[in-house]
């Protein structure tokens, strides 16, 4: 693989044929940039993992051409990763006001704070990267002051749109402006760099004073004590749900330490959100059907505040059976298991379970099919790249693209390599990506043969032998044998019985020679053990051979 100089090129690392973990890669003259550096979810094929990071070993090898990480905005998804990954790249970050005002607050808590340089973008000012001049576009979106990206460079100008939709009553911040659009378009626009979540909803996305319309409604025909949760950072939903609830006499209460941080964030850059009450002190004054509570937790997170409510293990909030739980948000890909936990622990205590497959309580943050032509007759770019979908919803856009008289659609996957600038745009090269985990401490790739190992244990559970040997290579008895995971009762003991007749018969079929060898001993035993297991239980442990000798 080799890039010139000259070549204008697009890398996604994250994002492009999955949902999440966005991080992308621009290339010009030698420097490059980053847009959005976020996680995705792990699902339950790797346990004791949660989050997922994108293979940024590409551009650590050419940290000294990376003149910064451009943010479009403050979901996890697209800078989620920051904490976890920025010390491999230590470059500033830019980001609206509000992205950085969150992102201040999770690198305090981590003690980044001093660390990292943030600068702050403001709509239509551009900035200058190297060779790259970047205009910050104002759009809407489920969080305030997202940002779409123009950039360009002497081979063409490219709009990367991040997570947007059209919203004529967005709550929080302005409408989009279409005439900022249509003069980007009309000034020649080389390539889209798309959102393609909803590329297969028909219409038009609803707007967030659609929502708020919604919950009132909603609020307004429920009984009991009413439980909210939503996304963290869609402040303009929280604002809805406060509105919403004052309308109907509620008393507001906010729980959560992401939503706090999400609350500040707003108030500290001019979105002031107002009429909660200030403690939970305050909530046994109250009758108990006159509260809403906005919960943090909305993805069924195993120690979120919602989840522990809906246990019954929080210890302020209580629930009681006719109360109602309403979850004013979509379900992330991979979480829908979780999610499904949280809402049978609340219908097992009685509570009513309220989501938007219900009652009009969440609209989606992304454009459907009628919003993604209207910006492509805005735009009129010359190449459509679709990202931040499966690759089924990346088609999809593509189709879309084609249906609106674009010429060439070029379909990414994570690693592939876009050459835009030239006579034919293309991919010239597939990078080989793997997702990174943090776990614990350290961050390793999501293939390692630590998760399968973890799998294993998982489903097939452990064995331990140890085995004794004097000076004269004979084998004290009796052999220690434990486990995890494999049986109990009655088979336990007919099964250590078989292992310990099967491993003894076993060391004593050995000669001399091979009783000197450790690794001949613990390969022979533990195909013994591996024998004896499977035709018990039919499963595979992990098997660990001990070996002490000189005694």
């Amino acid at each position: 693989m080799k890039i010139e100089k000259k070549d204008f090129i697009f890398l996604p690392l994250g994002g492009s044929s999955e949902i999440g973990m966005n991080s992308n890669l621009y290339h010009y003259q030698d420097n490059w940039i980053m847009v959005d550096l976020g996680i995705s979810f792990a699902d339950e094929t790797m346990p004791g993992v949660d989050i997922l990071l994108p293979d940024i070993d590409f551009i650590v090898q050419r940290k000294d051409k990376l003149k910064g990480i451009l943010l479009t905005h403050g979901h996890e998804d697209h800078m989620g990763a920051i904490q976890y990954i920025w010390d491999k790249l230590r470059v500033p970050i830019y980001g609206s006001a509000f992205t950085i005002a969150l992102l201040k607050k999770k690198l305090k808590d981590i003690g980044l704070l001093n660390n990292v340089e943030l600068i702050i973008l403001n709509e239509d000012k551009e900035v200058n990267l190297g060779p790259f001049k970047i205009k910050p576009i104002s759009i809407t979106h489920s969080i305030p002051d997202p940002l779409s990206l123009s950039i360009t460079t002497e081979s063409g100008t490219v709009f990367h749109t991040g997570d947007w939709k059209f919203d004529n009553n967005p709550k929080v911040g302005a409408k989009t402006n279409l005439d900022n659009l249509k003069s980007i378009g009309d000034k020649g626009v080389l390539a889209i760099v798309g959102d393609s979540t909803n590329s297969f909803v028909e219409g038009k996305t609803q707007s967030e004073n659609d929502a708020y319309e919604g919950l009132k409604s909603v609020i307004k025909s429920s009984n009991g004590r009413i439980v909210i949760t939503c996304f963290a950072s869609n402040v303009a939903r929280i604002k809805s749900i406060i509105e919403a609830s004052i309308e109907n006499n509620k008393k507001v209460f906010i729980a959560g330490r992401s939503l706090n941080r999400a609350i500040e964030a707003a108030n500290e850059v001019g979105y002031r959100v107002e009429g909660i009450e200030k403690s939970f002190k305050n909530l046994e004054n109250f009758s108990h059907d006159s509260a809403v509570i906005i919960a943090g937790g909305s993805q069924g997170e195993t120690r979120s505040t919602m989840t522990r409510i809906a246990n019954s293990q929080h210890e302020q909030i209580k629930l009681k059976p006719g109360d109602t739980a309403i979850f004013s948000s979509s379900k992330i890909p991979g979480n829908e298991l979780a999610i499904e936990r949280v809402h049978n622990a609340l219908l097992r205590n009685g509570i009513k379970v309220i989501t938007d497959e219900d009652e009009l309580v969440h609209v989606s943050g992304h454009p459907g099919k009628d919003d993604i032509i209207k910006l492509y007759n805005l735009i009129k770019p010359q190449i459509s790249i679709p990202v931040h979908g499966t690759s089924r919803h990346l088609r999809e856009h593509c189709q879309i693209a084609e249906n609106c008289g674009v010429s060439l659609s070029i379909q990414p996957e994570n690693g592939s390599l876009i050459k835009l600038s030239g006579n034919s745009p293309s991919i010239i090269y597939q990078i080989p990506t793997k997702s990174s985990v943090p776990d614990g401490n350290q961050i390793i790739k999501s293939d390692s043969s630590i998760f399968s190992t973890r799998r294993r244990l998982l489903w097939n559970g452990s064995i331990s032998v140890v085995l004794a040997f004097d000076f004269d290579l004979d084998l004290h008895l009796p052999i220690k044998l434990s486990h995890n995971g494999i049986t109990e009762g009655k088979s336990e003991l007919e099964w250590v019985s078989e292992v310990r007749d099967d491993v003894e018969e076993t060391v004593n079929s050995l000669t001399k020679n091979q009783l000197t060898d450790d690794k001949i001993i613990e390969d022979k035993v533990r195909s013994s053990i591996r024998s004896v297991t499977k035709l018990f239980f039919n499963i595979k442990p992990l098997i660990d051979v001990h070996i002490i000798r000189g005694l």
